[in-house]
């Protein structure tokens, strides 16, 4: 069981690594986007393999994929511990040991029951010590996480489709409805009053 923690933890800090070093969010097709999130869909040039995940505000050091959350600290000191609250509860204990992998790319990552509470918190402070022993805080607004996370694990990242347009009925499907209706109501079959 901890193997297949350890081997699934290594995937996903290897998807961001790729992600951060070899990608530009500026080429990559937005499928989603809120005030907080941007939802990014992307296809693997070397596997085929669709890849969603979301950026929060425009930093493309603070994303999220489908099972794991990452601040990435490298040019900005690295990380030797880490605090983090959720909403108003109680902080947890500062965590100074991290994984390896962590330490190499230089990054904060939530997963497993930490990312669940993330999901469905509000918000996130966290409290980030460098290899500097300097400070950094991160106040993080999680006002629609749970549906940016929906988009990257649904249909809608496999298929591309823009959120704008999955949302706005097509040409034709309001005359359609219109029909309906007329048909319920016992009147003229046809909008225009003719049989």
């Amino acid at each position: 069981m901890k193997s297949r923690y350890v081997t699934f933890y290594l995937v996903s800090i290897i998807f961001f690594i790729l992600l951060l070093n070899y990608s530009s969010v500026a080429s990559e097709d937005k499928i989603f986007s809120t005030e907080n999130w941007s939802v990014y869909r992307k296809v693997d040039s070397m596997t085929d393999k669709i890849i969603c995940y979301a950026t929060y505000k425009k930093r493309p050091e603070i994303q999220m994929d489908d099972d794991s959350f990452m601040i990435s600290m490298k040019g900005r000191g690295g990380v030797r511990a880490v605090t983090q609250r959720f909403d108003n509860n109680r902080a947890d204990s500062m965590r100074i040991e991290l994984s390896q992998l962590e330490k190499m790319i230089q990054a904060v990552v939530i997963t497993g029951y930490d990312f669940k509470r993330l999901l469905s918190a509000k918000r996130l402070r966290v409290s980030i010590l460098t290899l500097y022993m300097d400070n950094v805080e991160e106040d993080l607004n999680l006002t629609g996480i749970q549906k940016a996370h929906d988009i990257i694990t649904g249909d809608q990242c496999k298929s591309g489709e823009k959120e704008s347009t999955a949302e706005k009925p097509a040409g034709g499907v309001q005359k359609a409805e219109d029909i309906k209706k007329t048909e319920e109501g016992g009147k003229d079959k046809t909008p225009n009053g003719k049989d």
